[in-house]
């Protein structure tokens, strides 16, 4: 592994969204303040939290609108069955378009769960024992 030194600035900026994520006193505020995190740094528009549940097969999502506004969902056919299966089966970073993503989950895309976007990206985290970090 290699290792790169970081700046004072640099390893203060990490520290300060790690304590600011860990903050946050449930999902909904976490999905907000992660939003807020990518926007402030350039890094997306938006952000969003896809929780999987496996003893029930279903999948939970978290994210904040552009006009503020919270969004909860949870199912455990399109959201399930989306992404994040994909995600399940082939534990890396999932990229692609906004017409990638509406040709290969159209149910999905047809939600209304995702506005039109320019890329998506989805980042499996998981804790030992395959637990979410989240449970």
């Amino acid at each position: 592994m290699s290792y790169t030194p970081m700046s004072d600035l640099g390893q203060q900026g990490l520290f300060d969204i790690t304590r600011t994520l860990l903050q946050q006193p449930d999902l909904a505020s976490l999905s907000e303040a992660l939003s807020q995190l990518v926007k402030r740094s350039a890094l997306a528009d938006s952000a969003g939290i896809v929780l999987w549940q496996a003893q029930s097969q279903r999948a939970q999502y978290y994210a904040t609108r552009e006009n503020g506004r919270p969004v909860e969902y949870e199912d455990e056919t399109v959201l399930a069955h989306g992404p994040v299966r994909r995600i399940l089966s082939r534990p890396d970073a999932l990229h692609c378009n906004f017409h990638e993503f509406t040709e290969t989950w159209p149910q999905l895309a047809a939600s209304g769960l995702y506005p039109e976007f320019g890329h998506y990206c989805l980042l499996p985290l998981a804790a030992p024992s395959g637990r979410s970090p989240l449970e």
